[in-house]
């Protein structure tokens, strides 16, 4: 099992890096090079905006996100063979931010992974779409007002700490060949879906309704509440309390 999911996480790799290898490179609305190596990209906050969308897509990526910023999002490259770009736009009310890798330069080591800082204003209400393969990713979303979080991830590892500060707080995991490990609250209350294809599931301290579905004690009574719905392929998924 474990040489299966080495094998396919290196073939992962590798076409994740012919998949954005050819596309055009856009760095509209970056910042620049701050330093050797470092680049910025930025989206401007405006005061009153209530609601974004943040989309997220990279191969051979170290993602991290913990800090709060001024600026509505912000990310650093640690990298020059990898080119991102950013653009923005407005959806009614909703401020939308779209951050994507469109090439890596082609070379004999491209299966190296490349660090990316990304910070977020905690004002907004949050919707976040994470795609990534071959990568790494690091969430602490205990800052933000966290409405829907989709993370779609191929060969890679997820951690992400969540905590329910909405009525419901939606989040949507679909992994292959992937471990995937979300904390929460010791009191939160949070429901699981699961689908689990030739992977494991660790859920510590739920009740298990049937044979899919699992609850914390409590959890019809809570005020604010986490939705999770997981589905794993050749993959782990874990819940741990903090």
């Amino acid at each position: 099992m474990k040489n299966l999911a080495f094998f396919l996480m290196c073939c992962a790799a590798l076409i994740a890096g012919c998949r954005w290898a050819d596309k055009p490179q856009n760095s509209e609305n970056s910042e620049g090079d701050t330093s050797p190596g470092i680049r910025l990209f930025n989206a401007d906050y405006r005061p009153g905006v209530k609601a974004a969308r943040l989309s997220i897509d990279g191969a051979a990526c170290a993602f991290k996100l913990s800090d709060t910023t001024g600026k509505l999002f912000h990310a650093e490259l640690a990298d020059s063979t990898r080119h991102f770009s950013i653009s923005q736009s407005t959806d009614e009310d909703v401020h939308v931010v779209d951050f994507r890798m469109d090439k890596i330069e082609h070379g004999e080591n491209r299966t190296d992974s490349v660090g990316v800082t990304l910070r977020l204003n905690p004002n907004p209400v949050w919707d976040i779409t994470l795609k990534t393969a071959a990568s790494a990713t690091d969430f602490d979303l205990t800052p933000f007002k966290i409405r829907n979080l989709k993370i779609n991830c191929t060969a890679g590892d997820v951690k992400l700490k969540l905590q329910p500060v909405l009525p419901d707080t939606w989040l949507d995991i679909n992994s292959s060949v992937a471990a995937v490990e979300l904390r929460i609250p010791k009191d939160a209350a949070c429901e699981v879906e699961t689908d689990s294809s030739l992977g494991s599931t660790d859920l510590e301290g739920f009740d298990k309704t049937d044979d899919r579905h699992y609850q914390t004690p409590g959890y019809s009574s809570a005020k604010n509440k986490i939705h999770v719905k997981a589905k794993v392929s050749l993959a782990s998924f874990e819940i741990k309390r903090f």
